[in-house]
C-alpha cells in the first residue's frame, strides 16, 4: 500500500508532508480534503470521501502551538498520475514535487525529518496504524 507525499520548497520549511491544507468557511473537512489534495497534486478524476473514515493527530508545533490536523482515507482503484511541478499552476510556488511512497520508504528515507518531535511521532503512529 503507498501513500501520496509531496515537498515544498520554501526557505522556511523546506520538507514532505502529507497533503492537507485549510477549511473554508463553506466547506466539510472532507470537502476541504479533496479540493486541498486536488490542488496539490493535479488529480483531475473524482475522489469521493466517507465524512466519517479519517485520522486525526494533535501536537504542539515548533511555535509551542497546539495543532490539530484530519487526514481522510481514500483508496483508488489504480495507481494515479501526478502532476506536482511547474503543469500544476494552481500550487508550483508552494510544491515542486510529489510522489507514491510505502511508509517503509517514508521511514528509510526519512522524508519527514522537518517536521517538528511531535508531529513527527503522532505522524508516525497514524501512519503505522493504517498500514
Amino acid at each position: 500500500m503507498s501513500t501520496i507525499f509531496q515537498q515544498t520548497e520554501h526557505d522556511v520549511y523546506p520538507n514532505w508532508e502529507i497533503p492537507k491544507g485549510k477549511r473554508m468557511a463553506h466547506e466539510a473537512d472532507s470537502e476541504t480534503a479533496v479540493r486541498e489534495f486536488k490542488e496539490e497534486t493535479g488529480m483531475v478524476h473524482n475522489i469521493l470521501l466517507d465524512e466519517e473514515k479519517y485520522k486525526e493527530i494533535v501536537f504542539r508545533g515548533w511555535d509551542n502551538m497546539m495543532y490539530s490536523q484530519r487526514f481522510y482515507l481514500y483508496n483508488s482503484p489504480s495507481l494515479v498520475t501526478l502532476f506536482c511541478n511547474s503543469l500544476n499552476y494552481v500550487q508550483s510556488s508552494e510544491i515542486n514535487k510529489c510522489g507514491w511512497y510505502t511508509f517503509d520508504e517514508i521511514k528509510k528515507q526519512n522524508l519527514f525529518a522537518g517536521m517538528c518531535e511531535e508531529q513527527l511521532k503522532e505522524t508516525y503512529a497514524m501512519l503505522e496504524e493504517i498500514f
